[in-house]
């Protein structure tokens, strides 16, 4: 079920950094969420911390309705580059979001 084509290994401080951010994620702390963005690379064009919380959520948490507000996928994403489109992100995150939703994907 995995593609291993589609697999990265992390180092120590980027899995740590992934234990932080469930954490922050689990907590709904919007604040050490954005931190950690700021501090890992993250850049967009307005740099809106609400935008990147959506994206946070919706790349390892869940796309339920009260993060997508009723959007398809989609939809969803164009909503959010309309917003405030991202310029650089660290790599080897986009990878875990991708993985991530894939998983989510397979037990619905």
């Amino acid at each position: 079920l995995i593609d291993y084509g589609a697999t990265k290994r992390l180092t120590e401080n980027e899995r740590i950094t992934s234990c932080v951010l469930y954490v922050a994620l689990h907590r709904k702390d919007k604040d050490k969420l954005w931190q950690m963005a700021k501090m890992g690379g993250y850049k967009s064009k307005y740099m809106n911390p609400d935008v990147y919380y959506k994206l946070v959520q919706f790349g390892y948490d869940t796309w339920g309705r009260e993060v997508t507000g009723g959007l398809n996928v989609q939809q969803f994403m164009d909503d959010l580059k309309a917003k405030d489109p991202y310029t650089e992100t660290p790599d080897n995150f986009v990878l875990a979001s991708f993985m991530s939703f894939r998983l989510r994907a397979l037990v619905l």
